[in-house]
């Protein structure tokens, strides 16, 4: 009924539409794995950095998990390479 009472009603836009992507690494999916056990180099993390477009994954090991940490892994990993 109140759709029949509002006849101004305008049905919203898909949120969920596909974005096409072009080039490699254009999107990215970041996991973190852990805390694992220590490693002999003390690292305790795994990093695994997706790309969206190719399926190619890289992987980093870290101590720690923080933004900065993970924010620097993406510039070695997917932006100099």
């Amino acid at each position: 009924t109140c759709r029949f009472r509002n006849m101004d009603y305008v049905r919203p836009l898909n949120p969920f539409r596909q974005i096409q992507l072009a080039l490699p690494w254009e999107a990215i999916q970041v996991d973190v794995y852990g805390p694992l056990v220590k490693s002999f180099a003390g690292n305790r993390f795994i990093v695994n950095i997706i790309d969206t477009t190719s399926g190619e994954q890289k992987l980093e090991a870290c101590k720690t998990h923080t933004a900065a940490v993970i924010a620097d892994v993406i510039c070695r990993r997917v932006l100099v390479e």
